[in-house]
């Protein structure tokens, strides 16, 4: 299978599988349509892994396999993007915040739980980043002369991938919240014209 598409699956597998789960934390889904999620990504995850799976070479063995004829064979490795991906597994993943206030009627109290939310979001998933970084790191450092040029740069985009993924995800959600912000500012400023009602975000 191609490095592209494995990695594609990988990704996609993984975030079916985390929104089932979040899902079914939040209760925002019906319950059929979480079951449907989960297995959808672990399906994904398992076409993409199972290469990799059937072909792990036992450990304890130093050196090539040797044949019954003598000859030797190449020991298989496991793939560098599946080690990447179980070691960003480590990391935590935060919870999405609740969906913010409407600003046209929520009041300043709701603005402000919202706000503390949504920056308790992103600095959970600068957190998670850097923790992603640093598994992507790991394993590339650990593997980056024995394994070919090619892998280490396909386990380095996975990691990429998933730290984009996150971010733009936070970058989403902040938006989300600012829109909601701008519109209560707008509201309060005739009665509030002399300060800010909220904290800077």
């Amino acid at each position: 299978m191609p490095n592209a598409l494995r990695i594609g699956l990988l990704v996609i597998g993984a975030l079916l599988l985390l929104g089932s789960l979040l899902s079914a934390a939040l209760r925002r889904l019906p319950r059929v349509l979480q079951l449907l999620a989960g297995i959808g990504g672990i399906v994904l995850l398992a076409w993409a892994l199972l290469p990799q799976l059937l072909t792990l070479h036992p450990a304890g063995g130093a050196g090539p396999a040797r044949t019954a004829s003598g000859s030797t064979a190449a020991v298989v490795r496991p793939d560098l993007t599946f080690l990447a991906a179980a070691a960003i597994t480590d990391c935590h993943l935060p919870a999405e915040p609740a969906a913010p206030p409407d600003g046209t009627s929520a009041t300043r109290d709701q603005m402000l739980a919202a706000q503390r939310a949504m920056k308790a979001y992103d600095a959970a998933t600068t957190a998670y980043t850097v923790c992603v970084d640093a598994a992507t790191r790991s394993v590339l450092t650990r593997f980056q002369n024995v394994v070919p040029a090619s892998e280490l740069r396909a386990a380095s985009a996975f990691g990429t991938k998933v730290h984009n993924s996150a971010v733009d995800r936070d970058q989403f959600l902040a938006d989300r919240f600012n829109r909601q912000l701008r519109t209560f500012l707008a509201r309060q400023r005739p009665q509030h014209s002399y300060q800010n009602p909220l904290p800077p975000t």
